[in-house]
């Protein structure tokens, strides 16, 4: 009785090929989902109306200092803490470091905790995003 019982918990645990093909079938699905979330597409709209800069590279990397030109151009991040903006409270406007646009208000910021200077909400049809993962 015990050989039974022990071969019968070994065979709840055998993938069969209804378990697999279920299971591939869920994978796909989640995996076409992710791609589908995933794909580059404008968040907000710019607004008509403004003029996009279109300069080489080597003009960015003339115009921009190398970490300014690695997070706006090249999709990098800054390390976390490293902005002098997050300790920045004073009634203002932040403004594009590359194209000299109003981004932001100040009171729009807020703190998160993150590391990263934080707001809830821009200026619309100054603000341009992408989804990247």
């Amino acid at each position: 009785m015990k050989s039974s019982a022990k071969k019968r918990s070994t065979n709840s645990l055998m993938l069969t090929r209804r378990h697999f093909v279920f299971t591939s079938i869920g994978l796909s699905t989640f995996i076409y989902a992710q791609w589908l979330g995933g794909k580059a597409r404008p968040r907000y709209q710019r607004s008509p109306d403004l003029m996009q800069l279109h300069y080489n590279d080597q003009k960015w990397q003339q115009l921009l200092a190398k970490n300014a030109y690695q997070v706006l151009r090249q999709a990098k991040t800054e390390r976390r803490h490293s902005s002098p903006l997050i300790d920045e409270w004073r009634p203002g406007t932040y403004i594009c470091k590359a194209c000299d646009l109003s981004l932001f208000e100040h009171n729009m910021k807020f703190y998160s905790a993150s590391g990263w200077p934080s707001f809830h909400n821009h200026i619309h049809g100054h603000l341009e995003t992408y989804t990247d993962f």
